[in-house]
């Protein structure tokens, strides 16, 4: 007997195919059966049929014919063959056959395939045999039929008596792979899922196949099925090899220690470019269990709903946003997961409807990827149980930083804020925590300065384009004109970038490496015209270090490699290189007109060039006086427009420049001479700054021995003026990058340049748009990273970031010490919980801008909202902008001086709880809602409680904090909390002790530290 399968659901015009012919065989059995008494139905059904179990009598004939003997049967996986011994009447005709209690259509029909979903008429036969035997195909494996056989006669008339039997197909083979902690899976030999099983205690299963299938995005195809060949390895491993629509598909699913790897591999086998989505569906029953969004947001599992948690990259493609996901009903849990080195465009999500809990790949298959192989794609997720399900998604994270600890280790020593700038400037500086700074364009006195107090200077690089500004109006010029400005500055980029390359070599970058849309063009997009200081135009560049010639990844290295370079030179105090163009000054050791140490500008090539300024520190002056100015200079092979030269520049008590006065030196070669002037000062003149370089010229210029003193005294005003008090500047600490995204700007970048497809290391994807193979942008900037955090970490050094909340999951691993710029002064719950999450015990430290609600500097209460609410997640407080005005708010002693007590208040204890690390499952809990808490650290070394409220009043509750999880058999223990310094001891009963929290505000934080 063969059977027939539904079309795939949501395929109408397939189901109405079938449901026409089902009426017609219908009309056809009724047409055959009509008159003819049915057979008595049995009682003995096997249940899983699912059919009626009546009998129904039989008409009487005369001299009825007796029926067959010796009913016996063999089976396999999908047949059964009954055999039995008719009797020898010259009136038997044939037996008629019964299946089930059914009889037999005389019209059989069959399925014609998954990939059509429409039934065929395709064989026409009597449900009945003049023979010994009747073989039945098409079964299902592991199930009971009953055959139930009448004679008839030569009249047609049937016999009174039947003889029935049951029997069962055998079950297809089973392929196991089992963890060491008691997970165990199973499949058939020909890849569906039969089962899975914690601790021997099987998990219920949808009535659904289970396992993988594939889609061409390009058809209206629904997606196919991949059966195909299942076999046992050595090593305890299973692989399935299947090929359809002439992709080969290879399977593996390995049994680690604590969770099943599940590696796949696919090759296009036509060559021509495919878009194709790969999905898996563990076809698990969890209605009525949690799926959970996040660690503070879980839902019941309803039948034929969707749960996920994605965000967009683009308008359509979206991707999940944690790394691992979770479902359980707090007995038990399970969790599909991604390596975050492994980096692909893909969804997790649960859904009866769609065959259970799922995982979905998007990949884009083209003989251009070289690298990986032509026409090739790969990807691994990995299945677990979750060992203490009653936690949910925090359990399932535990596990994952278990799984994974190298993507989590800390590599900071020190923690606390991250300033931009201004922190030489402010008294009693330790009072505020500073730990993180860029050093882009730093002078080394500031270098120094951070090192002395314990603060990390990291160089700044934003390595996604090419920035490069037009002028004030804010008209958007056309795609022409933009393109026309990077052909002059092929021609004319003199000026430097970054200060380590000329525009010109990145203007010529920008056309080799640039992504491009589907028409050929540059992404020169809306979002990359903007108000950068002044208007201008970012050229997005594809950061893959592997594309040949100079990339954006070279250029990031330049910076670094060149801050690094001056920092290990030479720094002479009281004098600042002040960069405007290239970094061109350092102190030379081996040529000096006295001492040991002269400074040293150099300029190469024999093109004019604005030189950087070496700066003397200020020097009080009296107005209206009589100085004397002179410099000893050396020049070599010096020329061009202007000649080198030591200036004196005079400034107002506010700060105003009001004039200078130049000491002029030769062009050409020449050996050390002084040069001198006197003049006085104007009746506003306060400080004066020496200052040297070569504006608009090339060549060697050293200079020593400079001298300011008032007129008829022989005292020198100039600190260091022989350059001879010297010390090596700290190396920088790493690389900072910023704009760190994995959804918006460059990242969402369909890339159609086939030619730097042969340099990816990632899978294609493919467009929602055109449906065609591309290169995604956010998978190039992975590359970038990938290579730059190895650089960084071979060299002992950081790669630090300023993400946003998407990129977390996709590149968190790569990045040492995350945060970002953040616009509230209380972070969305789900932003706040995705960070903490997936920087586990990494520092995170952010920096607000407020400068999006009106001209009015920030408050005091607002500032110290600010601060409870990042404390509560242990993350650090920084602060740039202090209103729409974009005042910095370190620029600022007022503010900073009026909020110094809350820096002094707040940051050591965010210091101790983010040194004690978060963890995900705080083994406590609270008898109001409203009352929200975080765990850092152990009883042993320091446990912790931030306690927040996340309602909209004033709550109070007990939270209670179970201590056997720590091992604490103790009697008693120390409750304190840190902000109020209340103290409180507490005898531990049942192997608990409660938190009483009273009043809390929904802006406060407190922190309670428990401890023997």
């Amino acid at each position: 007997m063969r059977s027939t399968a539904l079309p795939k659901k949501g395929h109408v015009h397939q189901y109405v195919w079938y449901l026409l012919t089902i009426a017609c065989i219908s009309l056809l059995l009724f047409a055959f059966t009509s008159g003819t008494s049915a057979f008595p139905r049995t009682s003995g059904v096997h249940a899983s049929e699912g059919l009626s179990a009546t009998w129904s009598g039989l008409e009487a004939h005369a001299a009825p014919l007796p029926c067959v003997t010796d009913l016996n049967h063999t089976a396999g996986r999908t047949w059964i063959n009954w055999t039995w011994t008719n009797r020898g009447s010259a009136r038997f005709t044939y037996a008629r056959i019964y299946l089930n209690g059914n009889r037999l259509p005389e019209i059989m029909y069959r399925h014609m395939g998954f990939a059509y979903g429409l039934v065929y008429i395709s064989e026409m036969h009597g449900g009945t045999t003049p023979e010994s035997f009747y073989n039945m195909t098409g079964l299902k494996s592991g199930t009971c039929y009953e055959i139930g056989i009448y004679t008839v006669d030569v009249s047609g008339n049937t016999g009174k008596t039947w003889v029935n039997q049951t029997a069962e197909t055998t079950r297809r083979a089973e392929f196991m792979v089992r963890t060491s902690d008691g997970l165990e899976f199973s499949l058939t030999e020909d890849g569906t899922v039969t089962g899975m099983a914690i601790d021997d205690n099987r998990i219920p299963m949808l009535f659904l196949p289970g396992g993988f299938s594939f889609g061409e995005v390009s058809s209206t195809t629904p997606g196919i099925p991949l059966s195909g060949t299942v076999e046992k390895n050595t090593d305890g491993s299973i692989t399935e090899h299947v090929i359809s629509s002439d992709i080969a598909f290879k399977f593996d699913y390995i049994p680690k220690d604590r969770y099943i790897e599940v590696h796949g591999d696919i090759q296009d086998m036509r060559g021509v470019d495919r878009a194709i989505q790969v999905q898996y569906a563990l076809p698990v029953d969890a209605t009525g269990w949690q799926w959970d969004d996040d660690i503070r947001k879980g839902r019941k599992i309803k039948s034929g709903t969707r749960y996920e948690n994605v965000y967009k990259i683009g308008d359509v493609r979206t991707q999940n946003t944690y790394p691992f996901t979770f479902v359980g009903d707090g007995r038990q849990g399970i969790c599909l997961a991604v390596p975050m080195d492994m980096p692909r465009i893909y969804r997790i999500g649960y859904d009866t409807d769609a065959g259970g809990y799922l995982i979905e790949y998007d990949f884009g298959l083209s003989n251009c990827t070289d690298k990986i192989g032509a026409g090739h794609a790969n990807f691994t997720f990995i299945l677990y149980r979750v060992d203490e399900p009653e936690w949910g998604f925090r359990a399932a994270a535990k596990k994952y930083y278990e799984l994974y600890p190298g993507f989590f280790v800390k590599k900071n020593d020190r923690e606390g804020l991250w300033v931009i700038d201004h922190q030489m400037n402010i008294p009693d500086v330790d009072d505020f925590g500073f730990v993180f700074t860029d050093s882009h364009c730093m002078p080394p006195s500031e270098r120094i300065f951070n090192e002395m107090h314990g603060i990390y200077s990291m160089e700044y690089s934003e390595p996604w384009g090419y920035r490069t500004y037009f002028d004030d109006d804010p008209a958007e010029p056309s795609y022409k004109e933009k393109i026309a400005r990077l052909d002059k500055e092929i021609v004319d980029g003199t000026d430097p970038y970054e200060y380590v390359i000329s525009r010109s070599q990145m203007a010529s970058s920008v056309l080799e490496t640039c992504p491009l849309d589907k028409n050929g063009n540059q992404y020169l997009l809306p979002c990359f015209w903007e108000h950068f200081l002044e208007w201008s135009q970012s050229y997005p560049m594809n950061p893959d270090p592997d594309i040949p010639g100079l990339n954006r990844f070279d250029v990031s290295y330049l910076e670094y490699s060149m801050d690094n370079g001056r920092s290990s030179s030479l720094h002479a105090h009281n004098w600042t290189p002040t960069v405007v163009g290239w970094h061109n000054w350092h102190i030379a050791d081996d040529v000096s007109r006295t001492g040991s140490y002269s400074a040293k500008l150099d300029i190469g090539g024999t093109d004019d060039a604005t030189s950087s300024v070496l700066c003397s520190d200020l020097i009080a002056a009296s107005p209206s006086t009589q100085y004397v100015f002179s410099a000893w200079g050396r020049t070599y092979q010096c020329g061009g427009s202007a000649f080198p030269a030591v200036r004196a520049a005079e400034y107002a008590a506010d700060g105003t420049y009001i004039t200078q006065r130049n000491l002029h030196y030769w062009h050409g070669t020449n050996d050390w001479a002084q040069k001198s002037m006197a003049f006085a000062t104007t009746p506003d003149t306060a400080t004066i700054r020496i200052c040297n370089n070569i504006y608009g010229g090339h060549g060697t210029f050293w200079v020593d021995d400079v001298s300011l003193s008032v007129a008829g005294t022989a005292n020198n005003l100039v600190r260091n003026s022989g350059f001879e008090s010297t010390e090596y500047v700290p190396q920088c600490d790493g690389l900072r990058l910023d704009s760190l995204s994995a959804h918006g700007r460059s990242a969402m970048l369909e890339n159609y340049r086939r030619r730097q497809w042969a340099y990816t290391d990632h899978p294609l994807v493919f467009s929602y748009d055109t449906r065609q193979p591309v290169l995604l942008g956010t998978l190039s900037q992975h590359e970038y990273l990938a290579a730059m955090q190895a650089n960084m970490s071979d060299a002992g050094k950081r790669l630090d970031a300023n993400m946003f909340s998407y990129a977390y999951s996709f590149y968190g691993h790569l990045i040492d010490v995350p945060g970002s710029e953040v616009w509230e002064l209380r972070m969305d719950c789900a932003d706040a919980s995705l960070h903490r999450t997936m920087s586990y015990q990494k520092t995170n430290r952010n920096l607000l801008n407020w400068d999006q609600y009106g001209n009015d500097p920030i408050t005091h209460t607002e500032m110290e909202t600010y601060i409870n609410d990042q404390m509560f997640y242990g993350m650090f407080p920084g602060i740039w902008y202090a209103s729409g005005k974009r005042d910095d708010y370190w620029a600022d002693a007022t503010l900073y001086g009026r909020d110094r007590g809350l820096f002094k208040r707040y940051v050591p204890l965010i210091k101790a709880i983010s040194s004690a690390g978060w963890e995900p499952i705080p083994y406590a809990t609270a008898d109001n809602r409203n009352i929200k808490f975080e765990r850092y650290g152990g009883i042993e070394d320091g446990l912790y409680y931030t306690v927040g409220n996340s309602g909209s009043a004033t709550e109070s509750g007990v939270v209670s904090v179970d201590l056997s999880k720590f091992g604490f058999g103790g009697g008693f223990v120390e409750v304190k909390e840190l902000v109020t310094d209340v103290t409180s001891t507490q005898e531990v009963v049942v192997g608990g002790v409660v938190i009483t929290v009273q009043e809390l505000h929904p802006h406060e934080t407190r922190v309670y530290r428990i401890r023997p």
